[in-house]
């Protein structure tokens, strides 16, 4: 009999364990693509209320708890352990009631600009009212705990102040969103086109959007050749102008964005902004035709000179289609596709403002191109910029980061196409360090329907280049770690660090029809581990290393 209360007091406190267990993880594990499920944040946070609570109850209910609670130390353990339970499941309430409220208004928030005020003063009154909560709740010190149940203590009272450290967080997350959109704010819009690439689709247009009460107004967006600044006249870091000064980093609008580092090419945008006649503006942010996608995924289809755009052709359209409908390099055909993509993307920031739409699936939309750099910010507000890198879209490096980027130099559009493979083997392993050898191919294959402005064939010819040939400039990334890198049969054209990355560039062109495989090798610390940086090219990029296949859509990381 004893032995079966025993074995049953056992199995509820590891019920007990596994409730609070898993409550901390769903709370943990929350993503912004919970906004768009059913229930969104709300359910989040009631399915971690429901195990808090349902471990409390337990504690209180528990037979076998309840006959040894009068025993003097074994009884302490469970006061304890009901103290424990009591705490997580308030905080539980806490969370539940604040997620719920936010989600409501989240829910309802289809009227436009009034309605994304509303929902961050929501947001502010919920927050505040959760860190008063939350700021009641105490985690005692008893030295009569025994170690167990001692460190669990422990790791709740730190759970605690760290819940308390991110409702702080939140506040400020909230405040620096709603003083951007209140305004006034002047926000510079890039838009890049995936067709051609830099570290991510070319900014060939750029807008400012200006922003009050809520309300998104994007006057018109202009072809950024027209804003071309000038050489030397904003002052650019040594280590960018050694890889990418060749480009006229800086002054180039089409060319500030080779580097992947947009902690160090927002704020040269802010000031080209300036130069170029678009004003002073708080922040910039980057969209690429993905990231557009991603908003008219919540707005709807949009019409333009009697074409639909819609989520299933709006990549195809703007990155292919269009270039071969306005395919003659005449300057009056390219004004009219100029002007035609223009006033897509003001019909597609308007419709945030004038259509009834649900925010959870714009924010989850928008975190998941976010995560592929489809969409980047930057702002010289610091508590903006804090919302940026909480929502993973400030454009940061990564000391492990390891990014392949096959800039397109030949003016043409041929990055539709253009579908490179990277290899990665181990060469050797001696002494804790590996040789590494990485190699980038691609095959230009022939088209059958195109136009002179996808071949870029005024570029190729007026630069002694074969029709139809692609001409790229193959900037690497590698670990902080990165040692002794050393070209193959092609040299490097530039070298040098970007953020707490080693670089190596490589000029190089392939004919129509043929593939070319182009390595380089170099040393890190046997047990390196690699983290994927996004390409953000029309099509993933395809990873290929002895222990798996990789795409880059968002970051992953893996060792060979």
């Amino acid at each position: 009999m004893v032995l079966a209360v025993a074995a049953w007091g056992v199995v509820d406190l590891l019920r007990i364990q596994g409730d609070v267990g898993q409550g901390q993880h769903i709370l943990q594990n929350a993503r912004a693509a919970d906004l768009a499920r059913p229930g969104g944040i709300g359910r989040v946070a009631a399915r971690s209320q429901f195990r808090f609570r349902r471990a409390e109850h337990r504690s209180r209910s528990s037979v076998p708890l309840m006959l040894v609670r009068p025993i003097p130390l074994v009884g302490h353990q469970v006061g304890a352990l009901r103290d424990m339970t009591r705490v997580a499941a308030d905080v539980g309430d806490i969370g539940a009631a604040a997620a719920r409220s936010i989600q409501t208004k989240l829910d309802a928030a289809a009227g436009g600009p009034a309605g994304r005020v509303a929902l961050l003063d929501t947001a502010l009154t919920e927050v505040g009212r959760a860190r008063v909560r939350l700021d009641t709740i105490k985690v005692g010190r008893d030295r009569w705990t025994l170690p167990p149940l001692r460190g669990a203590r422990a790791n709740l009272a730190v759970g605690l102040d760290r819940a308390r450290t991110r409702l702080r967080d939140a506040s400020v997350l909230a405040g620096a969103l709603r003083r951007m959109f209140v305004g006034p704010s002047r926000v510079l819009i890039l838009a890049g086109n995936n067709a051609e690439m830099r570290s991510g689709g070319m900014p060939l247009s750029a807008g400012v959007a200006e922003l009050q009460d809520g309300k998104i107004a994007v006057g018109g967006f202009r072809e950024t050749g027209e804003l071309f600044v000038g050489e030397g006249k904003i002052p650019v870091p040594r280590n960018l102008y050694n890889l990418y000064g060749w480009m006229v980093f800086g002054g180039e609008w089409r060319a500030t964005t080779a580097t992947p580092n947009f902690l160090e090419s927002g704020p040269l945008y802010k000031e080209m902004a300036a130069r170029a006649g678009l004003g002073a503006v708080d922040s910039v942010i980057f969209v690429d035709v993905r990231a557009l996608r991603a908003v008219m995924s919540a707005t709807g289809p949009v019409e333009l000179d009697g074409d639909r755009y819609t989520v299933r052709n709006i990549e195809r359209q703007l990155m292919n289609e269009n270039y071969i409908k306005f395919g003659d390099p005449d300057p009056a055909v390219r004004a009219s596709r100029q002007e035609l993509q223009g006033r897509l993307g003001v019909a597609v920031f308007e419709a945030l403002n004038s259509r009834p739409l649900k925010l959870g699936p714009l924010v989850s939309n928008l975190s998941e191109a976010g995560k592929g750099r489809h969409l980047l910010a930057w702002s010289a507000e610091p508590d903006l910029q804090m919302v940026w890198q909480r929502a993973g879209i400030q454009g940061a490096l990564n000391p492990t980061g390891l990014m392949v980027m096959l800039q397109n130099i030949t003016a043409n559009k041929l990055d539709w196409y253009i579908r490179p493979r990277v290899g990665l083997r181990t060469l050797w392993v001696r002494r804790g360090v590996r040789r590494v050898e990485l190699s980038v191919t691609f095959t230009n294959k022939k088209r059958t329907r195109t136009s002179a402005v996808v071949e870029g064939t005024g570029y190729t010819r007026s630069n002694g280049l074969h029709d139809g040939e692609h001409r790229v400039y193959l900037v690497e990334y590698l670990p902080h770690a990165a040692a002794d890198i050393a070209a193959g049969e092609l040299p490097f054209y530039a070298g040098g660090t970007d953020g707490p990355n080693k670089v190596v560039g490589m000029r190089y062109g392939v004919d129509l029809g043929a593939t070319r495989t182009v390595t380089i090798s170099f040393s890190v610390p046997k047990k390196q581990v690699f983290t994927l940086i996004p390409s953000a090219r029309a099509h993933p990029l395809d990873v290929y290393t002895p222990n798996g296949h990789y795409t880059d859509t968002k970051p992953v990381s893996f060792a060979l």
